[in-house]
């Protein structure tokens, strides 16, 4: 009979089985892979191997065996389990751990986990068996994270051998951030037969062939000329475990040409497959250049036709670290790095093969189809750029580049107003596929000195659909990560306004539509399409367009310099001096200055002659001194922008402009304007004057005279038209923002940005939560409309006074929601905005701010009120302490600083009660409050932790957080702050009460039936069953001092709450589910033990069990502390709530450590009530001396287990111990670490003597013992005085067991999970519950009797004397068991063997995992012995059983105690029956082998029972005395009688030869005599 593991199916998923079908052989099917989400998180992993055992591994050692260990390969890392020896079917029960930090997501969905099992060898290198490969993203996708026990079917990746090469059970976890481990129950294990057999695991052959075709525009990875082409290219198939390379090829574009073969055995867990191109080189290690990833599970579906893979990477030349994953595909590539034409199909084949083959070029038909595509790109401004010099705009597509001219960066902004062009064509011609899937991603590069700082990457599919009208948009710039950090910390990425338009050549409009260029008149932007010889419609026709409206765009402008309204003083008298300066190209003149005025009126005309429309006017405005003048503002005013005529026609204007002083925001100047064209004789003339006076100027201005030219710059594009606008920043305050000092604080200031201009915030010093409530004017000049301005920017630093000052976060606002926030100019409402980081992830903290887009006209009202209305209150603080201060120089005494913002400071006094770490102060604060009347103005109190040192002469910092007032902020019906609110705490006496009603309760719910006990007959079965619910009704503890439970573990009482309708189940609702279910159970397990006792007959003083019987499991194998009692998967405080107390974890250190250290870590915890009252005199609903009182309490906690334990030491494993802390009091278990485990079971329990409010955190260290320097693996921590307080802790008798995550400060990983539960007790409770001894049952010494009598039906292995010289091995496959073997039975004829040998094994109960492993083998004298066959036996249930009734056990068939096992095989020989070994087991405790004493084999005392002499062997005294017989033996019957023929006929012919010539010549010489 065979059996396998259970299926394991998709979850959710249904079994459906046939009715009436009985399964005679379960069938290990393929497991579903579930459809992965889109993302995976970012971070800390840990993958953790659980390898079990294997069953059925071929052989490959001489002898047929094998000495298998498992090697686990996956984060470029590899690990082994123990070896095996001389075995092909094994138990290994390890679990191996891998971890890797700062994994992202795209690293997540190419890593692999390969599972490998080798026969190992000392000398040579290792033999694989087989292998199978997990795809990590498809086990973390799954239910739990987590794959768990299945059987995988191994098969050779290598390719020399076929089929399944063995079978092998596993379970494989992968956890990520704040992900924690599902522990599985013991129970939990399947059900198997008593001869284990391998899983039956139906696979299907197939042979994934990928061809390629052609390589193009590879990256150069070699210098050419030194090491010999640029590039070395191959291919590279990787999936299911099995890589296949191609071919090495020379050039950047090669033709490949080549098949690419991988074998795939289903079912498999993979479903990427992984193509990667790399650079052959001479040295140790190929450059990897490019990596996609394709869906198997798509390629089954629809196929996969030839079709273009584009890849990227690195920058050219960039070896980096961040280079490298960029490569590997890890993380996103700023770089083009070619294109492969490839193709895949799958094909059945039962016996697929790795191999590269020969392919025929890509028939025309079949190859990706190509169009033309034609891309437009105007380039209009670049804003904050962060270097001086010249910059450019590159395209790219490809492998083709396009760049636009270089220009100046003037004030962090570089004026463009260009398109790209090819040759004078703005029309960039692109052959590319038509699916637009296979196109390569398009780049825009923002380059300085060659170098590309900024990139920004669009997939072509985006671009192409928002078609030939789109207009001008911003584009935010990436920082590439490849390369040098080419901005600094204070920068920003630039962002760049352009116009981006694509699509299929044949759709390309004849003109370019005006909404794509807003800022063109219409008569310029309405272009015409030059005739062509071309056909229509052709991508190869040039596109040449010219203006439809033509003008000289070049005149006289006069300037009036009107006025100026509040400017900034400069003189001491609080006056100025102001004058105007303009400047046009060359050209510069001023104004008089007004002596001592803030307002001056100057009224000054000045004419320019020979202006361009596209030129640009900078005015100054000075204040005169007699040394130097001090300037007082600009402004820069372009021409184009400030006329609202159409273009060609003269035009005058008017206009306020502001100059941006941060002295004074609403400085401003009032400028008269007025152009007139100049004719096209005179455009002329000066177009000659202009060229003679500067040769830089080229093409200013469009055509001047009827001949047509295309135009170009602003003409061309037409300037924006410019309006300015005043922005106010209304910055209010920022909350629970990065810790980025060592103090565990930060200096935050504000910078504000838009549209080329910046302000400034003042720096708030060592807080997390700065209130400015400042505004901040920016004069800004903005395109119409106000949709292609730019986006505001709010960016919050730290200011270090050492280095670069640190960005904490930053806000983007369009402005287009500024124009929709405040619709009035005095009220106002602000927003709170989430903080990202440069990447645009989510960083910590939020700011409160709101803007407002003001007309110039506007400037001068008078800014909003920020301050909110407010009400006067009081925060009345109960505090309780502080708990659990860690301090690195230590604590004195120590004392609580509140702080409201700009507000007086409020401390406690100083404490070192009941001790310095856990000091209570027992004080109420009220500290005075203006509550705003919105809650979202609502301050933060800072709360902060000193220790005073030296009589108070130093008052030192340990660390501090803040309570937001929100929390506390509720309105009554009328809209006003509740100012009553009553503080609810556990009152002890309502406690007391309410248990007192639930006994009363449960006692009047428990007479009727007395009534009934006492009126049925005594021993009836109504009286049972009676009496048996009555004494489960309760089985706990309770920690009042009442006596719940006697020492015989009955109960005086029950205590169970009835549940309401439709109310909300608690943890005490489970318990009382809980104790039903234990009834049934319990009722169940005395059904099943008396049927089972039944069973059990003692025979020769020893319990007997059959063959294959399932032995039931006894009510004792749970203990009695464990029955009733509740058990949660994660923390009890995730199942109920367990927080009386208000809170504040104080913190220190900076988030992201530097040089200096200083990681952001817990230094302690805050613990109070807290509440907002109008009246300083209002009662708070407590008794704060009541409720503070210290009350003793004892604190036990009981540890039970620990799962997947992070390994600390070189071998993979942990030394565990464990640290328990209560305040000062600790005690280590140092002296009873556990060797060598990551699953240790510990059931240590732990008592403290205590206060309560007092220290409150019990804090649980697991550590890895080292000898010397121990290693904390992980903590874990409970708040005692929390559970205390909690009612609804209280109220549940028997407390609830709880898994717990281990964390350790230097990971954000769980380190495994550790299994306890918490009792409290007051001083009369813990007189009457004593200390509960959780340790298990302590391990009895046994010992396992096998004889093996003999054998029969084994396979000859020598066909030449077709005998066999036999001899058994066995072996108990637990740790610490050595195999022995019987005799030799020489020469044994037809397949049998007698042996009648003893094998005694010495063990300890309860034991995991007893598998007994048994094998037939035929020595041989010359050569390696042969392995003939071997079964495996399960002896779990008996060996449970046996350590229940504590007595002998022998397993019989048929009743018979010795009896034949037909089930022995060979994984080299299939499935056919390799021979029969008949066998006895016996299993009885150590002290019995003393009375029943037995020797090993056949030695003395042979006895208990008497093994006689085999039977059938060779008597070598006789055989001594008959040659013959004893070659008969030795030969063997067919050889023996053959080997006599052979001489009688060499004696025959013998005797002929020698006298055959004499008789011969005797007739001879008579006839002649005759």
């Amino acid at each position: 009979m065979s059996t396998s593991p259970k299926d394991e199916e998709k979850p959710g998923a249904e079994e459906k089985k046939e009715d009436g079908a009985e399964e005679t052989e379960e069938k290990t099917k393929l497991i579903k892979i579930p459809e992965p989400p889109p993302t995976a998180k970012p971070g800390d992993y840990n993958i953790q191997i659980h390898v079990i055992e294997a069953r059925d591994l071929k052989g490959r050692d001489a002898t047929g065996m094998s000495d298998p260990v498992v090697r686990i390969e996956t984060l470029g890392q590899k690990k082994n389990t123990t070896i095996k020896k001389q075995t092909t079917t094994c138990t290994w029960d390890e679990v191996v751990y891998f971890s890797c930090k700062d994994m992202t997501e795209q690293q997540i969905e190419m890593e692999k986990i390969r599972i490998s099992v080798y026969d190992a060898n000392t000398l040579l290198r290792d033999v694989l068996i087989g292998a199978f490969d997990f795809d990590m993203s498809q086990v973390y996708y799954r239910k739990n994270h987590e794959i768990h026990k299945v059987w995988v079917a191994l098969t050779d990746v290598t390719g020399e051998f076929q089929g399944v090469q063995g079978y092998l059970k596993v379970s494989v976890t992968v956890l990520g951030p704040g992900d924690k481990l599902f522990i599985h129950e013991d129970d939990e294990e399947e059900e198997e037969s008593m001869v284990l057999m391998p899983p039956t695991i139906e696979q299907k052959g197939y042979l994934l062939g990928v061809q390629t075709y052609l390589g193009q525009d590879l990256p150069v990875m070699d210098l050419d000329g030194i090491l010999g082409n640029k590039c070395d290219p191959y291919v590279q198939v990787e999936f299911g475990g099995r890589v296949s390379k191609g071919t090495k090829k020379k050039g950047l574009n090669v033709s490949f040409q080549e098949e690419i073969q991988v074998p795939v055995k289903e079912p498999i867990m993979s479903d990427a497959i992984k193509l990667t191109m790399w650079d052959y080189d001479v040295g140790p290690e190929d450059d990897i250049f490019g990596t996609k990833i394709l869906s198997y599970k798509k390629l089954k579906e629809n196929g996969c036709k030839p079709m273009w893979l584009n890849f990227y990477g690195a920058p050219e030349g960039r070896k980096t670290p961040t280079a490298q994953k960029m490569d590997q595909g890890f993380i996103e590539g700023t770089a083009y790095h070619g294109r492969l034409l490839m193709g895949m199909t799958l094909t059945p084949n039962e016996s697929p093969k790795p191999g590269v083959e020969t392919c025929p070029a890509c028939p025309e038909a079949d190859k990706p189809k190509q169009i033309n595509y034609i891309f437009q790109m105007d380039l209009y401004e670049a804003l904050e750029i962060s270097k001086d010099g010249k910059w450019s705009v590159e395209l790219s597509i490809g492998s083709t580049v396009y760049s636009s001219k270089e220009l100046e960066n003037r004030g962090s902004v570089v004026k463009f107003y260009s398109g790209i062009e090819n040759k004078g064509n703005f029309n960039l011609i692109f052959n590319l596929p038509e699916d637009v899937e296979q196109c390569p991603d398009v780049f825009v590069y923002l380059v300085r000195k060659k170098k590309r700082v900024n990139y920004r990457r669009f997939t072509f599919k985006s671009l192409l659909e928002y078609g030939w009208k789109t207009p001008p948009q911003w584009i935010h710039f990436k920082e590439d990560k490849a390369m040098v950090d080419l901005l600094n910390k204070e920068s920003y990425p630039a962002i760049l306004l352009a116009g981006i338009r694509c699509g299929v050549a044949e759709t390309c409009p004849p003109s370019i539509h005006p909404a794509a260029r807003p800022f063109s008149a219409d008569g310029v932007v309405e272009e015409k399409e030059e005739k062509s010889q071309s056909k229509p419609g052709s991508p190869a026709a040039e596109v040449k367009t010219t203006p439809a409206f033509v003008n000289t765009g070049i005149g006289n402008l006069k300037i009036t310099a009107v006025e100026g309204k509040d400017l900034p003083a400069a003189d001491s008298n609080g006056k100025s001096d102001p004058f105007i300066k303009i400047k046009i190209r060359d050209d510069t003149w001023k104004t008089r200055h007004v002596d001592k005025t803030l307002n001056p009126v100057w009224n000054e005309t000045h004419e320019f002659k020979d202006v361009p429309l596209s030129q640009e006017i900078i005015v100054e405005v000075f204040d005169h001194d007699t040394l130097v003048d001090d300037k007082l503002g600009e402004v820069v005013v372009a021409i184009a922008s400030i006329s609202k005529e159409p273009k060609g026609k003269d035009f005058a204007t008017e206009n306020w402009f502001l100059l941006g002083s941060d002295k004074s925001p609403n400085a401003k100047i009032k400028l008269k304007f007025e152009y007139k064209f100049h004719s096209a004789d005179q455009a002329a003339k000066a177009q000659q004057q202009l060229e003679k006076d500067s040769k830089t100027v080229k093409n200013i201005f469009a055509a001047i005279t009827n001949k047509a030219e295309t135009v170009r710059g602003k003409e061309y594009f037409g300037q924006p038209m410019m309006t300015g606008y005043q922005l106010r920043a209304h910055i209010y305050q920022a909350r629970q923002l990065e810790a980025a000092d060592l103090s565990g604080t930060s200096d935050p200031y504000c910078v504000i940005r838009c549209a080329g201009q910046s302000a400034q915030t003042s720096i708030k010093e060592q807080t997390l939560n700065p209130v400015w409530y400042t505004t901040k004017c920016l004069s800004i000049q903005l395109p119409n409309p106000l949709s292609l301005a730019p986006d505001v920017i709010v960016e919050i630093f730290d200011r270090d006074l050492v280095g670069d000052n640190e960005l904490l976060g930053r806000v983007s606002v369009p402005i287009r929601q500024i124009q929709t926030m405040n619709p009035g100019a005095e009220e106002i409402d602000p927003i709170w905005f989430d903080l990202k980081d440069p990447h645009g992830d989510p960083a910590d903290g939020a700011i409160l701010a709101t803007f407002q887009l003001m007309p110039v006209e506007m400037a001068g009202l008078p800014l909003p009120i920020l301050k909110p209305k407010t009400v006067p209150m009081f925060v009345e603080i109960s505090t309780l302490g502080l708990r659990s201060l860690n301090s690195v120089l230590g604590v004195n005494k120590a004392f609580i600083e509140f702080e409201l913002p700009g507000e007086k400071k409020f401390k406690t006094n100083t404490s070192a009660r009941p001790t310095a770490k856990n000091p209570n102060f027992l004080q109420v604060l009220k500290i005075p409050v203006k509550v705003p009347l919105d809650p979202k103005f609502a301050p933060a109190l800072n709360v902060t932790a000193k220790d005073s040192i030296l009589g108070g002469f130093i008052k030192r910092r340990i660390g501090g957080s803040c309570l937001m007032l929100e929390k506390y902020m509720e309105k009554d019906e009328k809209g006003d702050w509740k100012s009553d609110r009553q503080l609810v705490v556990l009152d002890e006496n309502e406690l007391e009460r309410e248990i007192q009603e639930q006994l009363a309760r449960e006692q009047s719910e428990a007479a009727p039936a007395l009534v009934k006990i006492s009126q049925a007959p005594a021993g009836s079965p109504d009286s049972l069953q009676v009496s048996q619910d009555q004494s489960l009704i309760h089985t706990g503890l309770h920690e009042s001092g009442a006596n719940l439970v006697e020492d015989d573990g009955k109960v005086d009482f029950a205590m169970i709450e009835m549940e309401p309708t439709n109310s909300k189940k608690s943890p005490v609702d489970d318990e009382k589910k809980e104790i039903a279910e234990l009834k049934e159970d319990e009722k169940k397990d005395d059904e099943e033990e008396k049927i089972d006792l039944t069973k059990e007959k003692k025979v020769d003083d020893a319990f007997t069990y059959e063959w294959g019987e399932k032995v039931a499991k006894s009510e004792d194998s749970v203990p009695k502390w464990r029955k009733g009692r509740q058990v949660y998967q994660t923390e009890l405080e995730t199942n109920m709530v367990i927080q009386p107390f208000d809170q504040v974890v104080l913190m220190t250190g900076k988030k992201k450590p530097g040089l200096f250290g200083g990681g952001f870590r817990k230094v302690g915890l805050f613990k109070g009530l807290v509440r907002l009252t109008k009246d300083i005199d209002s009662p708070g609903g407590i008794d704060p001396q009541e409720l503070l009182q210290p009350k003793d309490v004892f604190v036990r906690l009981y540890a039970l287990r620990g799962r997947a334990l992070t390994p600390m030491d070189s071998n993979g494993k942990s030394d565990p111990y464990l640290v328990v802390s209560l305040g000062k009091q600790k005690i280590s278990m140092r002296s009873n670490y556990i060797s060598s485990n990551c699953d240790p079971d510990f059931y240590d329990s732990f008592e403290f003597a205590s206060q309560i409010p007092g220290p409150s955190e019990l804090r649980v260290d697991v550590m890895d013992w080292d000898g010397i320097g121990d290693d904390l693996i992980g903590s874990t921590s409970i708040d005692v005085e929390d559970r205390w307080f909690c009612k609804e802790w209280r109220k549940i008798s028997k407390k609830p067991i709880e898994w717990r995550t281990l964390l350790n400060p230097s990971s954000s990983m769980s380190q495994g999970s550790l299994e306890l539960w918490v009792d409290i007790y007051d001083s009369a409770g813990a007189k009457t519950n004593p200390m509960i001894d959780i340790k298990p049952p302590p391990k009895e010494d046994w010992e396992l009797r096998v004889i093996v009598w003999g054998c029969k039906e084994v396979t000859i292995k020598d066909e030449l004397t077709q005998q066999n010289d036999l001899y058994i091995t066995g072996l108990l496959d637990t740790p610490g068991q050595r195999r022995k073997k019987t005799d030799v039975h020489l020469r044994s004829k037809k397949g049998k063997g007698s042996f009648n040998w003893r094998m005694k094994y010495d063990l300890q109960l309860p034991i995991k995992h007893p598998h007994f492993n048994i094998q037939i083998w035929d020595m041989d004298f010359f050569s390696a012995n042969d392995s003939i066959c071997q079964a495996n036996f399960n002896l779990k249930s008996y060996f449970e059983k046996a350590f229940q009734v504590k007595d002998r056990i022998k397993i019989v068939r048929d009743g018979k105690d010795r009896f034949w096992i037909d089930d022995l095989r060979h994984p080299n020989e299939g499935d056919k029956p390799q021979g029969q070994v008949e066998v006895s087991f016996e299993m009885l405790p150590k002290a019995l082998t003393v009375q029943l004493p037995a020797g090993d084999g056949r030695s003395d005392p042979n006895m208990n029972p008497v093994l006689p002499p085999p039977e059938g062997r060779l008597e070598w005294l006789n055989l001594l005395m008959n040659p013959f017989a004893l070659l008969k033996e030795l030969l063997g019957d067919r050889l023996y009688y053959k080997l006599c023929c052979g001489l009688f006929i060499i004696m025959l012919t013998a005797l002929l030869v020698f006298f055959a010539p004499t008789f011969f010549s005797n007739i001879f010489a008579r006839l002649i005599i005759k």
